[in-house]
């Protein structure tokens, strides 16, 4: 990694204490630096968003606006992209732009005015400044799709998606990018010389995440997340099934003093960035959010995830279940379940033939029963 990058990201890496690549960076940086539309699919927690940010932001000359546009379907994710591409482009002298629905669309056209090299945003609000021609699609050089099986799951979106390969020229570069494994569907808007660079199966058994399973009567989960809150230096995101759930038990948590934090639709951008801050900065001890915080999140020192609700699809429990062991490094996922929920978790379990039972006693976690 040090002979392939210029002097100005040593100083990155070296805070990152990066010394190698991952496999889908090693696998994707030639081909992305020589311009070749390309799907990288890779699970998630194995450096994708760096997989492109890296040798696509070496193409992208200064002062020339909007070269670079990455899409994403959430909030959430292009937050995290566009903190991430700040990192890496702030020493190329390069400016990137945030563009997501919710936020003031004029101050969003102010900053557009500064001409940033790099924009990252969500589909609706892309389309909406392209059509305006804040966004200058004639000058968009690369495209980026991430998490592109999630955006293809909303018809609004999949329309956006076409248009925004409409507006551009015939020669951008387009790269996709998903944790989903091949799919002919994922591909099918997507140019036809797309080259696929999947290290799915190669990674998929390589997963450092310990998945443990926690009986309790379904009334009585709430008081289990009370108890695991209590737990010294118990910190993890916890998943629901439902907005209306997570919202009865946020109250009852806090009605107890449990220091929480939310992520929901039905919340603000505002208040949805104070809860990701107070949780990174340890000041919250859960994070309360639906599938929505499946994708994009990447706290830095989290290494548990609970379910409250067994997910519904294996599909979001490895997303759920992505959010820790990432790069590498150690995780652990718990499952609040019953008897009836534990045989709906087995189908789904990355690894049914190895979950443990655990167990809460006197602030500790256990697999010993006592």
């Amino acid at each position: 990694m040090q002979n392939i990058f210029s002097k100005e990201w040593q100083k990155v890496l070296k805070n990152n204490k990066f010394e190698q690549f991952t496999e889908i960076q090693e696998k994707s940086y030639s081909i992305l630096e020589k311009g070749q539309n390309a799907l990288l699919l890779s699970p998630t927690g194995t450096g994708k968003t760096l997989a492109y940010i890296w040798p696509l932001l070496k193409k992208v000359r200064p002062e020339v606006r909007n070269q670079l546009v990455i899409v994403a379907p959430t909030q959430e994710l292009a937050m995290q992209i566009v903190k991430v591409a700040r990192e890496w482009a702030k020493p190329l002298n390069l400016n990137v732009a945030q563009l997501i629905g919710g936020a003031n669309i004029n101050r969003q056209i102010d900053k557009l005015k500064k001409h940033p090299e790099i924009v990252v945003g969500t589909p609706g609000r892309l389309i909406e400044l392209m059509n305006r021609r804040k966004v200058r699609a004639d000058y968009v050089s690369m495209m980026v799709f991430d998490e592109f099986d999630l955006l293809l799951k909303n018809r609004a979106d999949v329309n956006f998606a076409i248009q925004l390969l409409k507006k551009v020229k015939k020669d951008t570069q387009i790269v996709g990018v998903s944790a989903t494994l091949y799919d002919e569907e994922i591909v099918s808007i997507l140019p036809k010389d797309i080259c696929v660079i999947d290290v799915m199966k190669e990674k998929e058994n390589k997963r450092n995440v310990v998945e443990y399973y926690l009986e309790t009567p379904m009334r009585k989960r709430t008081e289990v997340l009370r108890k695991l809150a209590y737990t010294p230096e118990f910190h993890a995101i916890v998943f629901f099934n439902s907005v209306s759930e997570l919202g009865v038990v946020a109250d009852k948590l806090s009605y107890e003093g449990i220091p929480i934090s939310t992520l929901a639709s039905d919340e603000s951008k505002f208040e949805r960035q104070m809860s990701l801050s107070a949780f990174s900065r340890r000041q919250s001890s859960l994070l309360l959010t639906t599938d929505l915080g499946s994708r994009g999140l990447d706290i830095k020192g989290l290494n548990t995830v609970v379910n409250y609700d067994v997910p519904k699809t294996k599909e979001s429990y490895l997303h759920r279940m992505g959010r820790v062991g990432r790069m590498g490094k150690q995780g652990e996922i718990i499952s609040l379940v019953t008897n009836h929920t534990l045989k709906d978790l087995k189908k789904i379990a990355f690894n049914k033939n190895y979950l443990k039972q655990v167990y809460v006693h006197h602030g500790e976690i256990t697999t010993e029963s006592k």
